[in-house]
């Protein structure tokens, strides 16, 4: 199974900017409405998670070498 890089490349992209916003690099104040605040930042955690684990998937199955589980 072979996972297109250029769909890995931009989920790369948009988990850092989930990172970055979720960690308060990327401040939000004046940006958006003081009260959305605290569900963004929950939301692009919650993606930032799931687009880390899915990242490190699709690199171990775009591998051309066996994996430790093969």
């Amino acid at each position: 199974m072979k996972i297109d890089p250029t769909v890995s490349f931009w989920i790369g992209v948009a988990v850092t900017i989930c990172v970055a916003i979720g960690t308060g690099a990327t401040k939000l104040t004046g940006a958006i409405p003081a009260d959305w605040i605290p569900s963004v930042t929950a939301w692009v955690n919650i993606f930032a998670l799931c687009g880390t684990a899915f990242l490190t998937a699709a690199h171990g199955l775009s591998s051309a070498k066996p994996g430790p589980l093969t």
